[in-house]
């Protein structure tokens, strides 16, 4: 869809510089081309990679790549205590009421 659109408004400017300019067409098309062809790479390249790195962009021009970082760490924490009481929980639900009666019982101090 994204080819679509970079192709159709190639073939836009195309026209438009040949119409406007005195040039040979071929070295205005090979101009538009040379300008599209950047696009269509950008276009092909993944989505994710192309977020992160406008993504990196803006940080760095707001001055706020550290704050991502340690937002990116405070999640990392955030995970591992979920997994962490995630497993807790799993254990409770196999240990049987009983083993925790008899765990309690067993503890209890005698005089």
């Amino acid at each position: 869809m994204i080819l679509v659109v970079i192709l159709s408004e190639l073939s836009v400017t195309i026209e438009n510089q040949i119409l406007a300019s005195k040039k040979p067409s071929l070295i205005i098309i090979k101009q538009c081309l040379e300008h599209y062809k950047k696009q269509i790479a950008r276009a092909g390249a993944p989505v994710r990679r192309k977020r992160k790195l406008a993504d990196v962009e803006i940080e760095n021009l707001q001055g706020k790549r550290t704050k991502t970082h340690e937002t990116r760490s405070k999640n990392t924490a955030r995970k591992a205590a979920t997994t962490l009481t995630e497993r807790m929980d799993e254990n409770l639900e196999h240990t049987s009421i009983q083993e925790l009666d008899s765990n309690t019982l067993n503890t209890t101090p005698t005089n």
